[in-house]
């Protein structure tokens, strides 16, 4: 694919180089000349260096032969101007990078008026993962599948789970949890179960189940785990207030004792309205 990518920080950076080593043509768009050269140097890429919002550096990249727009820069407002030209100009779809909190009510709004594909928000990401963790603390890895509908877990079970020694065709009648073991590692060795499979300690199992019935399958295979209730903010930012945000939810309302370390009165501030129950640490 033909693929634009305006904004060559950490995150434009970064999709240059996975893209371009899957092959794909890769044109940079940015105002730093110097960043650019070496960019264009060591990758091997198109290097346009300029305001990737304006019609005529679009029109330089080959806006209207491009399959993807991505706008990467430091500036939501630059990044959803970029994507409404490309979108006018050359019909290719696009991707916004938009951090600011203060346009999550607006988000499918924006995305509509302005024509954008996909927006992306790489702290709310982040923050979401970083929940993900909370839940399932004994977990090895956690992927999320239908809109965070479906969770699958890969975990190691304990010496005092009361799955040991359990056949997989009795797993719902012995765990009351309904939960689907994918694949087992065993001493190395990765297999596909069958209803005779009998579980051990130490096996690593991959499990598909829903949110709610996946955790409850973690407590089965590692109880010795304790639950997280407490979590300690160092730094009240955007991941932080996205984080809190989750865990102040109807759905884990009370369940998290949210506490904050910041040193900026402002923030502080706005982290005691936001989270009027939290517990804030500061020092001026």
């Amino acid at each position: 694919m033909n693929i634009i990518i305006i904004g060559c920080g950490k995150i434009g950076t970064t999709l240059a180089e996975q893209l371009n080593n899957e092959g794909h043509n890769i044109t940079l768009i940015d105002k730093n000349e110097k960043i650019l050269r070496e960019l264009a140097v060591n990758l091997d890429v198109l290097g346009i260096n300029g305001n990737g919002a304006m019609l005529e550096v679009q029109k330089e990249a080959d806006i209207k032969n491009a399959d993807v727009l991505i706008a990467a820069t430091g500036s939501d407002e630059t990044n959803m101007l970029c994507c409404l030209l490309a979108k006018k100009e050359g019909h290719c779809q696009t991707i916004a990078r938009i951090r600011n909190k203060e346009y999550e009510q607006e988000i499918e709004y924006l995305r509509n008026a302005l024509g954008i594909s996909y927006i992306i928000n790489p702290d709310k990401m982040c923050a979401h993962e970083i929940v993900r963790l909370l839940r399932f603390p004994s977990a090895l890895e956690i992927e999320t599948f239908y809109k965070g509908r479906v969770d699958m877990v890969k975990i190691k079970i304990s010496e005092k789970s009361v799955l040991c020694g359990v056949a997989l065709r009795d797993l719902q009648k012995k765990g009351g949890v309904p939960a689907l073991i994918c694949i087992i590692e065993c001493r190395g060795k990765a297999m596909i179960p069958s209803g005779e499979t009998i579980l051990e300690a130490g096996d690593v199992v991959s499990f598909i189940a829903k949110p709610s019935d996946a955790a409850m399958f973690c407590r089965l295979c590692r109880p010795e785990t304790r639950p997280n209730r407490s979590v300690f903010f160092i730094g009240g930012g955007k991941i932080a207030n996205y984080c809190a945000g989750y865990l102040n939810t109807r759905r884990h309302k009370n369940r998290y004792q949210l506490k904050f370390l910041e040193i900026n009165p402002d923030a502080c501030a706005a982290l005691a309205e936001s989270f009027p129950d939290a517990l804030l640490f500061t020092h001026f």
